[in-house]
């Protein structure tokens, strides 16, 4: 009877210990998320807030139910400003801009700055083909 009363303290031990140890897995993995999202955030640029896991794709889905997306983004600038930070988990850094001094930024006189790169070509390549639409110059 000691025996296995003790085994099952034993066994209770054990179980909490890796209960504590998956917690704390849990734990370093959510902060690491946190630290690299807010490490790549670009600087001088107005984050639009979103859920601290999920970022804005609950709004998002809810845009695309109401069939607004483009108006959801537009509320986004108007609450934070010409050139926000928009973070859609696991996609790269999204930087959208209504600045006209920012778009011909971009468009025209640093334009080999701002390559469309290999992630956009890879999923653009079936809808666009190899055209001018789809290269880097």
């Amino acid at each position: 009877m000691v025996g296995s009363s003790c085994d099952a303290l034993t066994a209770q031990g054990q179980s909490r210990k890796s209960l504590a140890l998956g917690a704390a897995a849990l734990s370093s993995v959510a902060f690491m998320y946190a630290y690299l999202r807010r490490r790549g955030k670009p600087r001088n640029v107005a984050d639009v807030q979103g859920h601290w896991l999920l970022g804005v794709v609950p709004e998002m889905v809810q845009a695309l139910r109401d069939k607004r997306l483009h108006g959801k983004l537009s509320d986004w600038h108007e609450q934070f400003g010409d050139t926000i930070y928009i973070h859609i988990p696991f996609q790269p850094a999204s930087v959208s801009t209504i600045d006209p001094a920012v778009v011909e930024h971009i468009l025209k006189k640093n334009f080999e700055n701002y390559p469309k790169g290999k992630l956009f070509r890879d999923r653009m390549t079936d809808l666009l083909g190899n055209g001018i639409f789809n290269v880097d110059g």
